[in-house]
């Protein structure tokens, strides 16, 4: 990733309050005059990105949810270590870790049964190490909450977000907006001339699906054989994109 921003999560405390340097007074701002369900939960690691930086497809979506189950399965050893070697580009087995059905414990948590959801399509016909190696989702915001309301302001750890969004320009790769359209379009006015972006029909269940997708599926499972063909040897790359 030459010539863009220094991954400011390399600088992500290493206890709670989970939160950047950078965004610490806007964050406990809003906190302290937000409603219980809009508040950030800064007891759980951060989520800004999942997968790999170079992937060639980018998924963009709204923040990272919340479910109560969190508050103890994201902070079993298992699961804050693969979030933070997300937060650090390191790869693994999967980069995009909610793929993995053990990430959250022996059972498949929340956050592993809504991606699994969400990309069903795509899993019915390739297996979740290879798809998470395939896939990047980029959250417009990187704290989670139970709902999303809007801090009027962005914050300094959004804009590398949004680099990596503007890496996958550069690079071609195929960027499907899931939620809320206007606000990356906004914060990345590029996106509106790049032919290679698809809208879900429906934001609200954006499932990774050619009747959700008409025109972008198609080119999605392109992108994939075409993935595949490149890593047949089905070795995963080891080291750092930092």
């Amino acid at each position: 990733m030459n010539n863009s921003p220094k991954n400011p999560w390399l600088r992500l405390t290493p206890k709670a309050p989970f939160v950047l340097p950078s965004d610490r007074g806007a964050i406990d701002s809003f906190n302290l005059q937000a409603a219980e369900g809009d508040r950030l939960n800064v007891k759980l690691l951060p989520i800004p990105f999942l997968g790999r930086p170079d992937a060639p497809i980018v998924l963009l979506n709204l923040n990272p949810g919340y479910h109560p189950h969190d508050d103890k399965l994201q902070k079993q050893p298992r699961f804050m270590q693969a979030c933070r070697r997300c937060l650090k580009h390191t790869d693994d087995a999967f980069p995009f870790f909610f793929l993995d059905p053990k990430i959250e414990g022996s059972e498949p948590g929340p956050g592993h049964r809504w991606w699994s959801r969400i990309l069903r399509p795509l899993l019915d016909d390739n297996a979740p190490s290879f798809l998470s190696r395939a896939l990047l989702c980029v959250e417009f915001f990187p704290y989670s909450s139970h709902r999303f309301k809007s801090l009027r302001t962005i914050l300094d750890s959004q804009l590398y977000g949004f680099q990596l969004v503007r890496a996958a320009i550069q690079r071609g790769a195929i960027i499907v907006v899931m939620r809320s359209r206007g606000l990356w379009f906004d914060a990345i006015p590029e996106l509106l001339t790049y032919k290679k972006v698809y809208i879900t029909k429906n934001p609200r269940n954006p499932v990774v699906s050619n009747a959700n997708l008409p025109d972008g599926f198609k080119q999605i499972t392109r992108a994939l054989e075409r993935f595949r063909g490149r890593n047949r040897d089905g070795q995963i790359l080891r080291g750092a994109f930092v």
